[in-house]
């Protein structure tokens, strides 16, 4: 939740056009140097607080700054506690000792908070909460502190609020035990500097006068700075000058402390950038999730004695809470962003698949595929219930000037509006359907009083969402096998004229073409071994306003330099202008044939050359025929492109087969249709006989032969192409056996299409209302359509 404010104060403020600090504060050994005369009281001498500065390794001048603020009460009773909770507090803190294994010695300590005990958070707490107290005080009166709109109706409610604001929150700093970060901005770029220094030297007098030490190392105290409006450019030309950038903090206590400022800090397990971008944060959390996912990549993800779904469920436990850490404090990602994690997701998943799939052989099949075998749900359904926890967790203990902040923002309220509905649709029964801010009033009450029912309703939304996806994914399935057979049987993939047709790239000696320059790199390193001499251009990686360059630095030629004095003056220069003035009239009442004076031969050639030139496309010149192995169209990804654009009029069909007998009829279709037909010129395969197969893992013996003397005739009572979802209420068996119904049908429909290819008598009969989902095969040529009470069937045979 800290690490929340910090992002939202980011995209408020990018999101207005303020210039924004962060000052991000570490002490050093912060549980060990509690001074405990500042908890327990003091009533000893100038020589004991003498000594005390001394053992913690502070500077003399700290000494009255202490001295200030010891009190002879403790400082549990000035908080409030009873006297004998007090007194209990302070003989824990007292004479306390250690002594090391196996050794005799026994020592006492006289200060630190005992780390590793319950009550060392909460002494540290009481001490750093004065702290935090003087400096929110004194950065008030003398800086300034961001104040937004408040009203009571914000609070725990994520939907946009039509009150007026009647009251103003104060916002400086989000912490969490002893990482703190503290807030500020302002409308002037240039007034930001000196806010952040009085701002650092207030936190450092701060914490030196109770004793606590900040670590102005590389890595600890640091400060983020985003300029931006009028002069932001000559700002940061003065404050990134330095390598690395320091700022001077205006302390009373650390004269000459200093502060780097970085582009980005981790903060709480995230990354902080001074843009407010997340892509560089998600290819850090993705680093990390391989890692993990890579130390135990060969013991468990690829092992074949390690179930599919053990595998599933370490994965989530062991790599999904590194990759997706602090996702709820997101907002709604970017294209680029999302398929940062959706990518190496994919990848992870694919290994689960072994030994059934190797890796190369799950990416094939695709990633809607994958997750359904696996049984994962995809990232935006992770996304959507990591920030549902999330704002769950914010409503619990609602803080005001958390949702002041985020009301400000917007973004994030939107997302976790957009989960809530996306909540609202899952969850939502026959019998009750409210609207999502409906539904959020009664569950906030869940969330508050049954923490236990607000989570089962969520693993209720993973598990609906799941299913929904694995119908998709088996659409997605059905409709890219279709396209790939049609296209094996003689159909004509019409591709589209591309827009950037001079910006193909291609590799003369393979004969391939790519469409784009990654496309490009990529073979040019797998076939060919070639690696790039350096990466591409990071737009945010430095602040300093420079002048990006390319290419190789010449070396000085000193020897071909005129000194100034030694240089033409400026009448010459105006002498040559005047020349070139008149040299470009005289040449543009010249003929446009840019040929004249050539050789009477080669005139016409060098013509024709440079009339092709400047519309020449160089690949097609280079590669003019293009080796056809390289298939641009990816057959699950694309296959709704590929089948609006696959021509079948182009299909040629073999005639039927014709038998001196009578041949023997397979019939496959629903059981009320099947029955009638029991005789025993008939073989009957009824669905619930192919269900109950599949089921079990059997193939169905039909769809192997043999074929010779046999005519086929298969009804698919219900198909809808997979494009009508059953409800997602229904309970898991009903709706996995629609699935496989449906899965059923779609096998069914392209074995016709194989059967047709062969020259066996096949019929398909489907209803009316499932000819638009049929349509494709209605175009190619050879096959009867007829259409009669209400069903319709298509056949290569009378």
């Amino acid at each position: 939740m800290a690490s929340h404010v910090v992002r939202a104060f980011q995209s408020w403020a990018c999101g207005n056009g303020f210039s924004l600090g962060i000052i991000f504060l570490d002490l050093r050994e912060a549980f060990y140097r509690i001074m405990r005369p500042l908890v327990v009281g003091f009533q000893g001498s100038d020589a004991d607080i003498a000594a005390i500065v001394k053992e913690v390794h502070l500077p003399p001048e700290v000494m009255h700054e202490i001295h200030e603020y010891l009190q002879s009460e403790t400082l549990f009773e000035s908080a409030g506690a009873s006297s004998w909770l007090s007194a209990a507090t302070c003989e824990a803190l007292s004479h306390t000792w250690f002594r090391f294994e196996h050794h005799e010695a026994v020592t006492e300590t006289g200060i630190g908070t005992r780390p590793g005990d319950n009550l060392a958070d909460i002494v540290f707490s009481f001490v750093f909460a004065r702290v935090l107290h003087q400096v929110r005080t004194a950065v008030e009166q003398e800086v300034g502190i961001a104040t937004l709109p408040w009203h009571s109706d914000m609070l725990a409610n994520p939907w946009p609020v039509s009150s007026t604001a009647t009251d103003s929150l104060a916002i400086l700093d989000s912490t969490w035990m002893d990482d703190t970060a503290l807030v500020l901005y302002t409308t002037v770029a240039s007034e930001l500097p000196h806010k952040i220094k009085r701002a650092l030297g207030i936190l450092l007098d701060s914490c030196l006068g109770r004793a606590l030490l900040p670590n102005l190392d590389r890595g600890k105290t640091e400060t983020i700075v985003s300029l931006t409006g009028t002069g932001s450019r000559k700002l940061r030309a003065e404050l990134f000058r330095d390598d690395p950038p320091l700022i001077s903090a205006d302390s009373r206590l650390w004269p000459g402390a200093t502060v780097q400022i970085v582009p980005h800090y981790r903060h709480l397990g995230g990354l902080i950038h001074h843009s407010g971008a997340l892509l560089r944060e998600l290819r850090c959390r993705v680093a990390m999730a391989w890692q993990a996912f890579n130390k135990r990549r060969k013991r468990i993800f690829s092992s074949r004695f390690v179930p599919v779904a053990d595998k599933v469920s370490l994965f989530d436990s062991l790599v999904l809470s590194t990759l997706l850490f602090g996702a709820g404090t997101w907002p709604k990602l970017t294209q680029a962003e999302e398929q940062c994690l959706s990518t190496a997701y994919f990848q992870m998943a694919c290994t689960l698949l072994k030994p059934e799939f190797d890796s190369l052989q799950a990416r094939r099949i695709g990633q809607l595929r994958v997750l359904a075998l696996t049984g994962l749900p995809t990232i935006s359904t992770l996304l959507h219930l990591a920030r549902l926890r999330h704002l769950a967790a914010c409503a619990t203990n609602p803080i005001p000037e958390l949702w002041a902040l985020l009301h400000a923002e917007a973004n994030w309220l939107a997302s976790a509006c957009h989960s809530l509905e996306w909540l609202c649709e899952l969850v939502a029964e026959e019998s009750w359907a409210p609207s999502a801010p409906e539904a959020w009033r009664l569950w906030m009450d869940t969330i508050r009083c049954n923490p236990g029912r607000w989570k089962r309703l969520l693993r209720k939304a993973q598990q609906r969402a799941v299913r929904r996806e694995a119908w998709h994914s088996a659409g997605v399935y059905h409709r890219g096998l279709l396209s790939r057979q049609l296209r094996i049987a003689g159909g004509i993939l019409l591709e589209p004229v591309m827009e950037l047709w001079d910006r193909r790239e291609c590799c003369g000696p393979c004969r391939q073409t790519f469409p784009n320059l990654q496309a490009w790199s990529v073979h040019a390193f797998k076939t060919h071994g070639r690696l790039t001499t350096g990466r591409g251009e990071d737009q945010h990686r430095v602040q300093a306003p420079v002048l990006q360059a390319e290419g190789p630095v010449l070396p000085f030629d000193s020897a071909e330099w005129c000194d100034e004095a030694d240089r033409a003056d400026s009448s010459r220069l105006r002498q040559c202008l005047r020349a070139s003035s008149a040299l470009t009239h005289y040449c543009s009442s010249l003929p446009g044939d840019s040929t004249v004076g050539l050789p009477e031969p080669i005139r016409p050639i060098v013509a024709r050359t440079l009339e092709w030139v400047p519309t020449a496309d160089v690949v097609e010149w280079l590669v003019p025929s293009p080796d056809p192995s390289m298939d641009p169209t990816c057959t699950f990804r694309d296959e709704a492109l590929v089948l609006e654009a696959l021509e079948v009029a182009a299909i040629r069909l073999p005639r039927a087969l014709t038998f001196s007998e009578d041949p023997t009829t397979v019939l496959v279709g629903p059981d009320e249709w099947c029955l009638p037909f029991d005789d025993c010129r008939r073989i009957l395969f009824p669905f619930s006989e192919c269900v109950a197969s599949l089921r079990r893992g059997d193939p169905l013996s039909f769809l192997e032969g043999p074929f010779e003397d046999v005519v086929f005739e298969i009804c698919l009572n219900d198909w809808n192409g997979f494009r009508q979802c059953p409800p997602v209420c229904l309970p898991p068996a009903s709706f996995h056996r629609q699935l496989l119904l449906m899965t059923l049908q779609g096998d069914l429909m392209r074995f016709a299409l194989r059967l047709w290819g062969r020259g066996i008598p096949t019929r398909l009969l489907f209803p009316v209302s499932s000819r638009p989902h049929i349509s494709l095969l209605l175009e190619i040529p050879g096959l009867d359509f007829v259409e009669s009470s209400g069903w319709c069937t298509l056949s290569n045979c009378t």
